[in-house]
């Protein structure tokens, strides 16, 4: 009877065993893609590494940010990711804060996804534009601090490409209009 016990007790415990080994093995499989997967979303420190690592060939940057706006460069955020779609945001900083004063977001067109911006407003008026020959949407608005802020969306290529501001409507469409390639 002595023996019988402890057969059983063995069998249990080996079970026991048996189904802990194989709750960490299923444990592992599930955490392993997260540390080889370099594709999905990430902070990157420059736009050179985002390009490099991600091999996407071009990422949209302002060529121009007018030195009264009070902006720091290079970016103090970028994120970026290539899979399930291509995806970047840019976070230009406010020297006398941090808080993003400029936001860029440039996402795939065929993703229809929007992301959720650091730079939180009210919309006061919609409106179509033009930047250079690119049909746009000028959205203007009120920021969380009652403070004036701009937003214009427009596709470039493969991407819709959203610039968020808290600048006047003449800063950011001229901001927007530098991240045009010449044609």
């Amino acid at each position: 009877m002595h023996i019988r016990i402890t057969q059983q007790l063995k069998m249990v415990f080996s079970f026991a065993l048996l189904i802990t080994l194989l709750v960490v093995v299923l444990e592992l499989i599930n955490w392993a893609p997260s540390v080889i997967e370099t594709e999905s979303l990430r902070k990157y420190k420059t736009i050179e590494l985002v390009k490099r690592k991600l091999h996407i060939e071009r990422v949209y940057i302002p060529a121009y940010l007018p030195e009264d706006l009070n902006l720091k460069w290079p970016p103090s955020e970028i994120y970026a990711q290539k899979k399930p779609f291509v995806m970047v945001i840019t976070h230009f900083q406010q020297r006398d804060s941090r808080e993003p004063g400029l936001i860029v977001h440039q996402v795939d067109a065929k993703a229809d996804y929007r992301p959720e911006s650091k730079i939180k407003f009210r919309v006061k008026r919609e409106s179509k534009i033009l930047i250079k020959d690119r049909e746009g949407m000028l959205v203007t608005a009120i920021c969380e601090d009652e403070t004036p802020c701009n937003q214009v969306s427009w596709r470039e290529g493969n991407f819709m490409l959203t610039v968020i501001g808290k600048n006047s409507q003449r800063d950011i469409i001229r901001i927007a209009r530098s991240m045009i390639p010449d044609s």
